[in-house]
């Protein structure tokens, strides 16, 4: 199978992976020890002469999945204790289509939950979508029809294209909950926002007085 762009950027990151947790001398032996996979295939990886291979991203899935996920995507996960949303940071598995991440956005910003949260979503929409519609959705039964995709989307508005797409390409005003970097961006974006309210306000005060 012909080489790509991808697998070298994999193995870039592997790379890169084995020198933050192996530094030592002796790597590709303790390797070996951890993994099951011979010394010489890690060295290969190592040296460039081969690409990274399916068995040692699985070894890594292992070992922590937010680096293997790093590793196959160059996407890193949003760290929780400084995470600006009200919730922690999706899943790969709440990433994966586009009802799972609809739902993850609704959590986000309602507490109700189970039955209520059907009922609360309901009534928080004047009833234009029923409490047994959502739950459908939510239970995963359904998929999300456009208006409910429309109606969430008003109440968060920055998650719309993660919501939609999966990822994020423009960089202001929307975020990928998903990403470190995106997540990070979009957090200094707001704090720069509100910093330059918070000047116009106290140069207007300075006026007055």
């Amino acid at each position: 199978m012909t080489a790509t762009v991808r697998d070298s950027a994999i193995t870039e990151r592997l790379i890169s992976w084995i020198n933050d947790n192996y530094p030592a001398r002796g790597k590709f032996t303790k390797l070996e020890a951890d993994s099951k996979i011979p010394a010489q295939r890690w060295k290969n990886v190592f040296y460039r002469r081969q690409y990274a291979n399916q068995e040692m991203l699985d070894f890594i899935d292992c070992f922590s999945e937010e680096d293997a996920g790093w590793i196959r995507t160059g996407v890193k996960l949003p760290i929780e204790d400084s995470y600006p949303f009200l919730t922690a940071p999706p899943t790969q598995q709440e990433t994966q289509s586009l009802a799972k991440r609809l739902i993850w956005v609704i959590k986000e910003w309602t507490s109700p939950r189970g039955a209520q949260l059907f009922s609360y979503l309901e009534d928080k929409y004047h009833g234009v979508i029923s409490a047994d519609e959502w739950a459908s959705v939510i239970l995963g039964n359904k998929e999300p029809s456009l208006e409910m995709v429309h109606l969430v989307c008003k109440i968060r508005p920055y998650f719309t294209e993660w919501i939609l797409l999966g990822s994020v390409n423009s960089r202001n005003p929307q975020v990928d909950p998903a990403n470190k970097d995106s997540v990070d961006h979009w957090r200094e974006k707001q704090i720069a926002f509100f910093d330059e309210i918070n000047a116009a306000f106290s140069t207007d005060v300075d006026h007055d007085n």
